[in-house]
């Protein structure tokens, strides 16, 4: 408390225009801990970019332990229509939703219905009906799905 009072005491002479200016101390050694401008370039990349770390499936596995609802309707997961899912290939931002969350916005034909909820990342070509809904990867698969490409194939268990 006394610390306090006695910057705020400072703080008040110095804004008055009486107070006196201390200077910090000087620093003649460096600390062990750290960190030079020569340390910071001479860190390499990591061996494993970010982006093939997340397309790996143990990735996915890991990342349901910690997921337990759908990032569109804030609901739980479930074993049925709301199982998770995540649209897959080389377009797939990994995002995962509740089967029955996802199979809406994308039949949902709305002007950016082929972008993922929550990144907007582009998933699919908009055009052409789907006729099939292999890629939601989840418990199910649905037909008729706009997308101009096979679904099937886009859609997995996440």
């Amino acid at each position: 408390m006394e610390r306090t009072r006695s910057l705020f005491d400072e703080f008040l002479q110095f804004s008055s225009g009486t107070g006196t200016v201390r200077q910090p101390p000087v620093i003649r050694a460096r600390s062990p801990t750290s960190i030079t401008y020569h340390d910071v370039l001479s860190v390499s990349a990591p061996a494993t970019s970010t982006a093939s770390y997340l397309a790996r499936d143990d990735f996915l596995a890991n990342q349901l332990d910690v997921l337990t609802e759908c990032s569109i309707c804030r609901e739980d997961f479930d074993k049925k229509d709301h199982a998770p899912t995540r649209l897959t290939g080389s377009t797939s931002c990994h995002h995962v939703f509740g089967l029955k969350c996802l199979e809406k916005w994308v039949r949902s034909g709305r002007p950016g219905a082929n972008r993922c909820p929550m990144c907007r990342k582009i998933l699919f070509n908009h055009g052409r009906e789907i006729q099939d809904s292999s890629a939601l990867e989840g418990e199910g698969s649905r037909s008729g799905l706009p997308g101009g490409e096979d679904l099937q194939h886009r859609l997995a268990p996440a």
